[in-house]
């Protein structure tokens, strides 16, 4: 009995828990010579990573970084890409949602995209791809997303077309970019528009095609951003809590009208 006494007089258990919301939690237990057990709970924020504290920015048609492009947020601070695409949130932008713009005069589409910040880092997805300028009419589909799933498939179809990563041009539609290991861009162009036709643009899970239940589409952060000649004129985000594999993002119709669908289904193209 008094080595026991002995051996509880002496005994320390702590242990440190991290949470998602970066917030670290350290329990000390003691136990004391007369068989009570104290405990010591200690909660405080961690740093955030400075690797999840920057926006990634792309050309669309290309999924390359674009250097020394501006980049204003809330109208308060401003940064500037640097040679891998990358601009670092200032120290004074707080959690919560924060309006960003993204230009580069001349050469790339300005952009326009909401960022959120929760615990100091950017929660949602951190990349934007923008599409070069041109001086000639034409719609652009830019598609970014998380890092999973790895591969998500855009596809357009209209009455007699049907362009995707196996045929990527037919007639005045084309799959400029393609991409296969997370994050995208999956970039599409629209030329010459029918104004009698009707064109579908579709993203497909490809990663998870075999599993038609699964939540990772609705999961990804995806988003798409629709620019007609230099404007963007609409920007969609796919549906959260949704089970299914193609998400029906919108329909073009009479020339350039937008027509949101924003649903996901367990069919497949």
């Amino acid at each position: 009995m008094m080595l026991k006494r002995i051996f509880a007089a002496f005994f320390a258990f702590s242990m440190t828990l991290a949470f998602a919301e970066k917030r670290q939690l350290e329990i000390n237990i003691h136990v004391k010579t007369d068989g009570s057990v104290e405990v010591q709970r200690k909660s405080e924020l961690l740093p955030a990573d400075p690797e999840k504290r920057f926006i990634l920015v792309k050309n669309s048609d290309t999924g390359t970084p674009i250097a020394k492009a501006d980049v204003d947020i809330d109208d308060r601070w401003k940064t500037v890409t640097n040679d891998e695409g990358k601009a670092p949130l200032p120290d004074g932008v707080d959690d919560g949602s924060h309006r960003v713009t993204i230009s580069k005069e001349g050469e790339f589409a300005r952009t326009v995209v909401n960022v959120v910040v929760e615990d100091g880092e950017i929660a949602s997805n951190p990349q934007v791809s923008m599409p070069p300028s041109v001086d000639y009419e034409r719609i652009k589909i830019v598609l970014d997303w998380g890092e999973f799933p790895d591969d998500l498939d855009s596809h357009i179809t209209s009455s007699f077309q049907h362009v995707y990563y196996s045929n990527m041009n037919s007639g005045n539609l084309s799959l400029d970019h393609d991409d296969t290991s997370s994050f995208g861009p999956e970039t599409v162009t629209v030329r010459d528009i029918d104004s009698s036709e009707r064109y579908s643009y579709y993203v497909l899970n490809y990663s998870d095609r075999g599993y038609p239940d699964s939540a990772r589409l609705s999961a990804s952060g995806a988003q798409v951003r629709v620019f007609v000649n230099n404007e963007l004129v609409a920007t969609f985000s796919v549906p959260r809590n949704r089970r299914g594999v193609l998400w029906h993002v919108f329909d073009i119709v009479n020339g350039n009208e937008i027509v949101e669908f924003n649903t996901i289904s367990n069919e497949r193209m």
